[in-house]
């Protein structure tokens, strides 16, 4: 039995992937402008713009960019003043956004707000460029600098007269004062190169286009590639047309179209059900294309069927079938109109090609007037017009072939037989391997590589975004083939899976009459928003629906969750989006996008919220009152109410089963396992069981009591033994009796009687179970010397960077300065403060607001508000504040060509601890941090002492057999706590939250808390525990080899 890392940090329970992508982001985005910069000073030298020496580049850092910004619009310029010019506007090249993603809720975002705000300033001012505008500002004393000011920002509190209004605390709303835009400074370089250009004939249109080229070059966006067609798969990466289609191309929503129209039946009274017949198929087909949508009632009218007759597709909920939703919005009449269905098919390919995937907006409009013979007024509006997203299963090969023979009448899987000359479903990858390769070799239509034979396996043939699934598939191929090499290739194999029960005809009736309800109850808010005159769209509908959630009564006025506060329609949809769509469990730890996990709230108690539930959050909060809200959580719906408890995570896990999230990723990788599974053992060989059935014959056979700390009757979650039981069920589970209860109803199939498969079973699993010793999947990484790129074993340190104090003495000792924004201070930062003008008036201020109960943040933000002094003029927005480290804990970085530290970091994490034993037989520890492990020049200390005699390098994770209660044990290496010269173990077997479960009264857990001589005491031996069980003993001369 095998326990690995789910790919998700302890605590936050995120993916660990997530934290990395958004640091390699901002460090890519970094390092592009380094580069950017670096490109244009030397063009500029090139081009006589800059002087080739660093002294004259310095000198001209003294002079203001703004003055020669305006300058330069009226006058000759010196050629290296208007370099400095251009190369200000390099640094301040402006926002560009890219069109795709302002279609939703971000296009009349804040952002946009203020840049329209600005274009609509520069216009009163008559400012001919940004610059001119900018520069106005300064002489009235006003920032040039971009500020998200007001409620839920870390604004200046000095400013009171923000552009957003007030919201209902009278706070000012976040806004910005104004943005600029990329576009602005386009027009400004333009505009003050025609005006250098008149007075310096070496300023040449060539000249121009290339430093345009270097400031305002994008990259373009890099989407995910889709996967491969599941029919006709590509080749290679050129092959485009075998990757799936997007859903908005006209092939694919014409095959849905026929898909539907060949899934139909007539259903009547007294006969059997029936096909449409070919003409009938061609008449509804033609219709669903030509229309928006087809209701059921025009459908029997147009076949002149009688009203008694019924289509296997309509329910209540269901009264029409969808048409060609690319045409429905692209007909429009401000857009192609009647004219979009009368193009031939190239063109329609064509423009959505072009509306997908361009991203620059006058790219596109010129594209679409040139070629596609449209106005400016229409290409516009095509432009803003959002296509249905997302990718189908098919690519435009099988497209082509399979959209004219539905058409023509055959079925989706008689038009793959007689189109493709293969089955739907069946999929044929030839010969069974001898071994599980990488798991993208052979679901290479699940992924997508590189294909180039030189690259890794991960990159050549692609890997699955699901960090749990990824890593769960490897797992697989390392037991599967430990067990093919010891007992050769399997027979079967079974896959448990959570998976429900089929439902009851009682059941189907009522979902089907609570599917209806809910249909009538969303017709009614279409019309509530239509009366509000506010958009119909999804979003607007959910909101709408979760409002209606925070109180059973029909009011006009509902009450928000997390503060007394009332929340009108009016409010709900107010335009400067000050009531959100809350996540109760944040979705980056539970990855539940439902709308059970979803409620509405005012914005600046989601912000107060965070990435924590609503316990965490609010519970110990004295500015909210959280029986207050536990009250109003009382009239939410049932299945939201349990999200507000204060043990909301925990049962979280137990709701939604073991990390049932991002498209039921346990199911997901109990599906992928099956298929990757039918490389070693023939398909029809590999099959799926539900969860709930192993679940129902483990209680049924007795199986529960087997495992100690054992609460009530069912199985032990406490103990990773609990999963090999349940494997175990899985495989004495047959076919015969799988279809046996997944047939039966909820409430029949607990009376069945199960006889066990085994006599001798709970003896036999008796004696196992103390044999058994749970494998655990080392994680060391790659360390320094064993690493291919520059790949890392973790985090290298903490992020915070810190300024270095040149005269620790001068500052009471402390070494290090970092800047924190002023009303976050805690109130031990406020003897820490730098300025000693400022600690001393900040601290007097404290001292006189602290008695009346005030709070230090509000004090702070009164502090900045009232506080007249010419040295805080421009109001705080941060503060330096000195800290105290031991130079043994930081990670100091110099410049690249040498000389001395510049800043720092805290060391962080541990990566291992060497243990070794000295001259005289005792054992001590020594740490080596990530940082130093990832380092190629360490050498651990201990190398240079001759007497010293290596016992064992332990990281966390690892596992030592020791004699501990009188009984020789396995015991793995929970934390290192080398501050304390000791270890933290528990059993190999213990599972769920140890801590907790240390402290509980009723609960025989408890920590061991070793230090290195009670280890030698204990006779404590590193081992390992390979896939199947086995335990190898690692031998010390063996492992300091390989060091």
């Amino acid at each position: 039995m095998r326990i690995f890392h789910d790919g998700r940090e302890a605590k936050s329970r995120k993916s660990s992937a997530v934290a990395r992508r958004v640091a390699r982001g901002m460090r890519r985005r970094r390092d592009r402008y380094v580069r950017r910069r670096a490109a244009l000073l030397q063009a500029l030298v090139d081009y006589g713009l800059m002087p080739a020496d660093e002294g004259g580049r310095k000198a001209l850092e003294a002079l203001d960019p703004y003055d020669l910004r305006v300058a330069g619009l009226d006058g000759p310029l010196p050629l290296h003043h208007f370099g400095r010019v251009i190369f200000h506007l390099d640094q301040r090249r402006g926002f560009k956004s890219n069109r795709k993603s302002e279609k939703g809720d971000g296009e009349a975002g804040l952002i946009k707000q203020a840049a329209t705000r600005l274009k609509a300033a520069m216009a009163e001012e008559k400012a001919r460029t940004l610059g001119e505008f900018l520069h106005h500002r300064r002489l009235k004393g006003e920032t040039v600098r971009v500020r998200l000011k007001g409620a839920g920002a870390k604004a200046s509190p000095t400013r009171d007269d923000l552009a957003g209004g007030l919201d209902g605390d009278g706070r000012a709303k976040a806004s910005y004062d104004f943005y600029p835009t990329r576009d602005l400074i386009e027009v400004e370089f333009d505009t003050l190169w025609a005006a250098q250009a008149a007075h310096h004939p070496e300023l040449t249109a060539a000249v121009q286009a290339a430093l345009a080229r270097i400031i305002f070059y994008q990259r373009p966006l890099r989407s995910p590639p889709p996967g491969k067609c599941a029919l006709l798969p590509a080749r290679d990466k050129d092959d485009l047309e075998g990757y799936r289609a997007p859903r908005a191309h006209p092939l694919a929503q014409h095959f849905r179209v026929w898909q539907e129209v060949r899934n139909l039946r007539i259903e009547m009274a007294g006969t059997p059900q029936r096909r449409l017949m070919p003409e009938e198929g061609e008449l509804v087909g033609k219709a669903l294309l030509a229309a928006n949508s087809l209701s059921f009632d025009k459908m029997r009218a147009l076949l002149k069927l009688p009203a008694e007759a019924r289509f296997n597709l309509e329910s209540e909920k269901r009264d029409r079938l969808k048409g060609d939703e690319t045409a429905e919005r692209l007909a429009a009449k401000k857009i192609f109109g009647k004219d979009w269905r009368h193009f031939p098919p190239a063109k329609q390919w064509a423009i959505v090609d072009r509306l997908l995937n361009e991203e620059d907006e006058p790219t596109l409009i010129d594209w679409l007037v040139t070629e596609a013979g449209a106005s400016r007024s229409v290409a516009a509006a095509a432009a803003g017009t959002a296509l249905p997203d997302g990718y189908g299963r098919l690519g435009l090969r099988a497209l082509k072939i399979l959209v004219p023979l539905m058409a023509g009448g055959l079925s989706y899987d008689e038009a793959c037989v007689e189109g493709l000359g293969k089955s739907h479903s069946v999929k044929d990858r030839g010969d069974l391997l001898p071994r599980l390769p990488y798991y993208g070799q052979w679901l290479q239509d699940d992924v997508v590589g590189t294909g180039d034979p030189w690259d890794t396996p991960e990159k050549r043939f692609g890997r699955l975004p699901n960090p749990t699934v990824h890593i769960g598939l490897g797992q697989v191929r390392r037991i599967v083939n430990a067990l093919i090499d010891r007992y050769g290739p399997p027979a079967q194999v079974v896959v448990e899976m959570t998976r429900d029960f089929k439902l009851s005809p009682r059941q189907l009736a009522e979902v089907e009459k609570e599917q209806a309800a809910n249909q009538r109850r969303n017709d009614a808010r279409r019309e509530k928003l239509a009366e509000l005159g506010v958009a119909v769209n999804a979003r607007n509908l959910l909101k709408l629906r979760l409002w209606e959630e925070l109180s059973p009564r029909d009011s006009i006025e509902r009450d928000c969750p997390f503060t007394p506060e009332k929340i009108g329609l009016r409010r709900l949809f107010s335009e400067n989006g000050e009531v959100e769509i809350e996540h109760l469990i944040p979705f980056s730890i539970s990855f539940d996008d439902s709308a059970a996990n979803k409620t509405v709230a005012l914005r600046r108690a989601n912000r107060d919220k965070g990435n924590r539930t609503p316990w965490q959050a609010f519970h110990n909060d004295p500015r909210y009152d959280w029986p207050g809200i536990a009250a109003r959580a009382a009239q939410l719906p049932k299945n939201k109410r349990w999200r507000f408890a204060p043990d909301a995570l925990e049962r979280f896990g137990d709701e939604e089963g073991f990390l049932a999230r991002q498209l039921n990723e346990t199911g997901w990788l109990a599906r992928m396992a099956k298929d990757y599974l039918s490389a070693v053992t023939p398909a029809n060989q590999v099959w799926v069981i539900p969860g709930r059935l192993t679940a129902l014959l483990r209680a049924k056979w007795g199986l529960n009591g087997l495992l100690p700390n054992n609460y009530g009757d069912s199985k032990s979650r406490l103990d990773h033994r609990h999963h090999a039981i349940d494997a175990l069920v899985a495989a004495l589970t047959s076919r015969r009796l799988l279809l046996l209860m997944a047939s039966t109803y909820d409430e029949e199939r607990d009376r069945i009687v199960v006889p066990l498969p085994l006599p001798d079973l709970h003896d036999s699993l008796s004696a196992w179970r103390d044999r058994m010793t749970v494998s655990h999947k080392a994680d060391h990484g790659a360390q320094a010397g064993q690493r291919t790129g520059n790949a890392t074993s973790g985090r290298l340190h903490e992020e915070t960077a810190y300024g270095l104090v040149r005269d620790p003495a001068a500052e009471d000792g402390m070494n290090l300065v970092y800047r924190k924004t002023f009303e976050a201070l805690t109130e031990a930062e406020l003897p820490r403060i730098r300025d000693r003008r400022l600690r001393d008036l900040v601290a007097a201020h404290w001292a006189e607001a602290k008695p009346s109960g005030q709070k230090l943040a509000d004090a702070l933000g009164d502090f900045a508000r009232m506080v007249k002094d010419p040295h805080i003029a421009n109001g705080i927005r941060r503060v330096r504040i000195l800290k105290k480290e031991k130079a043994e804990f930081l990670v100091a970085i110099a410049p690249d060509g040498g000389g001395p530290a510049y800043k720092a970091y805290a060391a962080g994490d541990n990566a291992f601890i060497d243990i070794i034993e000295t001259a005289d037989g005792k054992w001590i520890g020594e740490a080596t941090s990530v940082f130093s492990a990832n380092t190629p020049s360490n050498q651990p200390a201990w190398r240079q002492w001759p007497d010293a005699s290596f016992v064992m390098r332990v990281f966390k994770g690892d596992l030592l057999r020791l004699n501990w209660k009188g009984r020789d044990c396995i015991m793995i290496v929970r934390r290192l706590d080398a501050a304390a010269n000791r270890f933290k173990l528990a059993l190999h077997c213990e599972a769920g939250s140890l801590d907790k479960r240390h402290d509980a009264e009723d609960d025989p857990f408890e920590w061991l808390m070793a230090s290195y001589s009670t280890l030698k005491a204990m006779g404590a031996q590193k081992v390992r525990v390979d896939e199947l069980g086995t335990v190898w003993r690692l031998d010390p001369a063996d492992a300091l080899k390989r060091l």
